[in-house]
């Protein structure tokens, strides 16, 4: 499997320091910041969730789609929380289940989208939806994930995360129609014009007789 490009750590609000340089972080964070580990550097212990991102997988350049990341909760763990990434386009908050999302500068140039704070699930999943703006040209681009499943003890033992990553094909936009400029074109105009007026006035002569 391949390396996320971007990774994060997710957590719940008002989770403790770890100690040394590990740190939990209660109202989200940028990609880029964590290993190959994701949020499994900070939050271990808990069960790794399944993680699934869906959305249109075939856009246009330059439009606006919605992607859904869906966390099964494992026994326990009940909340989540998210870190949506891409290295092309940008990500917006947005879409059917965008409660307690935001977004995030990921410090190469465009926005990552990630939680408020933890989000509650139905018992079964936690879902969390966002758009995401196409680049104005076309080629391959990939949308990256983590999903986080926490036991919402306020401490980041009992948790765990799931990497998913969505490719993505931006074809581009219908090209605008262009008159035709070409010297034939002139010439056949000009002629049909001409032919035109010659005809209004042979209608004229013979009118007069």
């Amino acid at each position: 499997m391949n390396l996320p490009h971007v990774t994060s750590c997710i957590a719940l609000a008002g989770l403790v320091a770890l100690p040394m340089s590990a740190h939990a972080y209660g109202g989200g964070i940028s990609s880029g910041v964590l290993g190959p580990s994701g949020c499994n550097t900070c939050h271990t212990g808990g069960t790794s969730p399944v993680v699934s991102l869906t959305g249109p997988t075939t856009v246009t350049a330059g439009t606006t789609n919605e992607y859904l990341l869906i966390i099964t909760s494992p026994p326990g763990q009940l909340s989540g929380g998210l870190s949506a990434s891409s290295l092309l386009g940008d990500m917006l908050v947005g879409g059917s289940e965008s409660a307690l999302t935001q977004v995030t500068a990921s410090g190469s140039g465009n926005n990552d989208v990630t939680h408020l704070s933890a989000k509650a699930g139905d018992g079964t999943d936690v879902r969390f939806s966002f758009f995401w703006e196409a680049p104005g040209s076309a080629g391959p681009a990939t949308i990256d994930a983590w999903g986080n499943a926490v036991d919402g003890t306020g401490s980041p033992t009992g948790d765990a995360s799931t990497f998913a990553s969505l490719a993505i094909t931006v074809e581009a936009g219908a090209s605008p129609l262009v008159p035709a400029t070409s010297p034939w074109s002139q010439a056949g105009m000009i002629a049909l014009l001409l032919g035109a007026g010659s005809l209004f006035v042979l209608r004229r002569r013979s009118s007069l007789f």
